[in-house]
This record gives structure tokens, C-alpha cells and sequence, in this order.
């Protein structure tokens, strides 16, 4: 059943109940209305979800605001000293192959890109160029 209007049940004459998809109840069809519009969901759960929406929202802005933007130039000599202790661990498991492994790392940082020029695809291309140079490895 594939209907824009709500599904509303009739269990009385007085009154009207309306299924909500968020808390999956049936309660009134007041709930389900507000400022002439009608929605799928209850209020009750309109409000929760705005405020999960908010919270991660918060939560995300918190994460972005811990770093401090770096310039771009400064990113080929931060890589390449994470990278460094990565390519000895590479070297010396290969010359002991028994224990050769796959290694991981996470990187996140914020990086100031003002000096670039160009349309974004453009500049996506400039940061490929410079982390290509410091990885010695070719993105496609």
C-alpha cells in the first residue's frame, strides 16, 4: 500500500487514532498534526528526533572544533612522518618474511586549502599530487 494520506483507524465514532511510524502506536490523530500539516509521525517522536539530530550535529561540530586547521604545505611533512615508522616496520618484515603483516593506521586532520585555486575537482586533483608525492603511491 503505497498512499500519501496516513493511516488512520477507526475504532469508535469519537474518536480517530492514527498509526506512527516512529513509535509504531496507535494514538490520537492529534498528535499527528501541527500547524495544518499532517505527518506520519507523533509529535512525540518529531521531538526526539529533532533532538538526536541535534546531538549529533553537536557531537560532530565538537570533533571538527578539537582540530586546528593545518596548511597544506605542512601536510607532506606531517604524512611523511607518520608514514616514516611504517615504511622501517615494512623493511624489516620483509627481510624477516615469517612475519610479514598488514599494517594500519587512522589519520584525521582539518587542512586549510585557501591557496588553492580552481573548481573542486581541480583541487581534489592538487591534494591527490601532494599526497601522491609523500606516499610515493598513485591515486586513481
Amino acid at each position: 500500500m503505497n498512499s500519501s494520506r496516513p493511516l488512520v483507524i477507526h475504532n469508535n465514532i469519537d474518536n480517530e487514532y492514527q498509526y506512527c511510524k516512529g513509535c509504531e502506536k496507535n494514538l490520537s490523530s492529534s498528535l499527528f498534526i501541527t500547524d495544518k500539516r499532517s505527518y506520519r509521525t507523533c509529535i512525540t517522536c518529531r521531538i526526539q528526533n529533532k533532538e538526536q539530530k541535534l546531538v549529533r550535529k553537536q557531537k560532530v561540530n565538537a570533533e571538527d572544533a578539537d582540530q586546528i586547521p593545518i596548511e597544506l604545505t605542512d601536510l607532506c611533512e606531517i604524512l611523511s612522518e607518520i608514514l616514516d615508522p611504517f615504511e622501517n616496520i615494512e623493511r624489516d618484515e620483509n627481510e624477516n618474511q615469517e612475519n610479514v603483516e598488514n599494517h594500519e593506521f587512522t589519520f584525521s586532520c582539518t587542512v586549510n586549502i585557501a591557496i588553492l585555486e580552481g573548481s573542486s575537482k581541480e583541487k581534489a586533483n592538487q591534494i591527490i599530487n601532494i599526497l601522491s608525492d609523500v606516499d610515493e603511491y598513485m591515486w586513481m
